[in-house]
C-alpha cells in the first residue's frame, strides 16, 4: 500500500506556515492516480493556504509497480559523498520479490524515464546503451545543443507512412522551451539488446542506479 505523512512546511512567499502532503511509498497499482501526478510533477506542488502561490517541492520515496514488477528508489538529487552507482544491499528483501527489478533513480526526468521504460518491458541496459551510441557516434552534433533527451514510448512515427513501430524519445534544446519528439528504428534497440546480453560486464549488476552514465563506464572499463 501506500503510505502517506505531513510535513509542516514554510511558505517562501508569505512566510507563514502550512502542512504538505508527502508520500513515503507510492503503490501505482493500488493508487493508480498518484502515478499520473508524477508524470504531470502535480504531487511535488504544494499550494499556500493564506497566499495561494504554488512551490515546487520535490522529495524522495519509493516507486512500487506490482504489474511490472520494479521498484523504484527515488530522490531529486544525486548523492554527495559517495558513488552514485555503488550497488543497494537489497537482498534480504528481494529474495521474496522474485523477477523485481529495483532502482535508485535521481532527478525527475530520469524517473519518468525508468517508469516508461519499465512499463513497455525494455531492457534498461540495452536503451542506455542506445543513448550512449546516439550521443557519441550516429548523432554527436545533435546532443551537444540538447538539455534533455529522454525515451517516451514505443510507436508509429506520424510523419511516417509505414506503419512501423519506432522508440520515441523526448528532447529539448538549450535554445528551445518546447519539447519535441525524435524516434528511432527499433533495430538499433534489438542490436544493443543484443550486444548487451552476451556482455559480461552487464550480467549480474543487482540493484543499483542504471543510467547513460554507467553504461558509459561499463564500456570505457571503469569501475
Amino acid at each position: 500500500m501506500s503510505q502517506q505523512r505531513n510535513v509542516e512546511v514554510k511558505c517562501p512567499h508569505c512566510g507563514r506556515p502550512g502542512t504538505y502532503e508527502v508520500w513515503d511509498s507510492i503503490n501505482v497499482d493500488l493508487d493508480p492516480e498518484l502515478r499520473a501526478k508524477i508524470l504531470n510533477e502535480e504531487l511535488f506542488e504544494w499550494k499556500c493556504p493564506h497566499c495561494g502561490e504554488t512551490v515546487f517541492a520535490p522529495y524522495g520515496f519509493i516507486y512500487h509497480d506490482m504489474k511490472h514488477k520494479f521498484m523504484l528508489f527515488y530522490d531529486p538529487d544525486e548523492p554527495e559523498g559517495k558513488d552514485k552507482y555503488e550497488p543497494f544491499q537489497m537482498e534480504p528483501v528481494m529474495q521474496f520479490m522474485e523477477g523485481y527489478i529495483a532502482r535508485p533513480v535521481y532527478g525527475i526526468w530520469n524517473l519518468k524515464e525508468k517508469i516508461f521504460m519499465l512499463e513497455h518491458g525494455l531492457n534498461e541496459i540495452a536503451l542506455e546503451r542506445v543513448k550512449y551510441m546516439l550521443r557519441h557516434y550516429i548523432v554527436p552534433d545533435m546532443f551537444q545543443e540538447l538539455e534533455m533527451f529522454r525515451f517516451y514510448q514505443i510507436g508509429p512515427d506520424p510523419h511516417m507512412q509505414d506503419n512501423k513501430d519506432y522508440l520515441v524519445f523526448l528532447m529539448k534544446s538549450v535554445k528551445h522551451d518546447h519539447i519535441e519528439t525524435f524516434p528511432i528504428g527499433v533495430s538499433l534497440y534489438e542490436d544493443s539488446l543484443t550486444a548487451v546480453k552476451i556482455d559480461p560486464r552487464f550480467q549480474n549488476i543487482g540493484a543499483q542506479c542504471i543510467d547513460e552514465e554507467w553504461v558509459a563506464q561499463k564500456l570505457k572499463g571503469v569501475e
